[in-house]
């Protein structure tokens, strides 16, 4: 729930809501290209309605795999205690992509 909430935080300050902990010019930063795919922290895919970001990590014993939809906050959080965990993220990505209706 923490990396979903963080996930939330991104998104909501990079649209300028209130209340965020993030400046809205330092969350749009974040969201923008930096080095290749990169933006400030995250990986990025797509441009325009169909930016989405994310991040991806491990540790011994877990990993872990977030992305949201920049324009519509439409996005997935997964979190698996085996270091093999990373076999189920492809599917799992391709079915959110699915029901958001993300692009490719």
């Amino acid at each position: 729930s923490d990396l979903a909430r963080f996930a939330a935080e991104i998104w909501r300050a990079s649209r300028g809501e209130g209340g965020s902990v993030l400046q809205p010019g330092a969350a749009r930063l974040m969201l923008t290209p930096q080095m290749g795919n990169y933006g400030l922290g995250l990986t990025l895919q797509g441009s325009g309605d169909d930016l989405r970001f994310g991040h991806g990590g491990s540790n011994r014993g877990y990993q872990y795999l977030w992305e949201l939809n920049a324009a519509t906050g439409d996005g997935f959080v997964m979190m698996t205690n085996s270091g093999a965990g990373q076999r189920l993220f492809g599917g799992v990505r391709e079915k959110a992509a699915q029901e958001f209706r993300w692009r490719q």
